[in-house]
């Protein structure tokens, strides 16, 4: 069943560096089971961060947003009340 996901920072730098444990199960992943692939804006900048000593490792994660293989849908000046409200919950 193809379903959407939200990734972080793990799964995006398994994704793009070959030598991560990981990365030929994301790939795998990736091609059976994902539609859409979810997630915020800190985990794209700690991702070209950490991707900074692989070659084309932040053109990659780039190339998979201006391509919408990866989605940033959450905006918190949008969502601000239902995070606060989940905060008060869950802190």
């Amino acid at each position: 069943m193809k379903q959407n996901i939200i990734i972080d920072t793990g799964f995006l730098v398994a994704l793009i560096n070959k030598k991560e444990h990981y990365h030929n199960w994301i790939r795998t992943q990736l091609s059976q089971v994902i539609t859409r692939i979810l997630t915020g804006e800190p985990v794209m900048t700690e991702s070209c961060f950490l991707l900074r000593n692989i070659y084309g490792g932040a053109d990659a994660i780039m190339g998979l947003i201006e391509k919408k293989k990866i989605i940033i849908s959450f905006n918190l000046a949008k969502e601000i009340k239902e995070v606060k409200k989940l905060m008060q919950t869950y802190l």
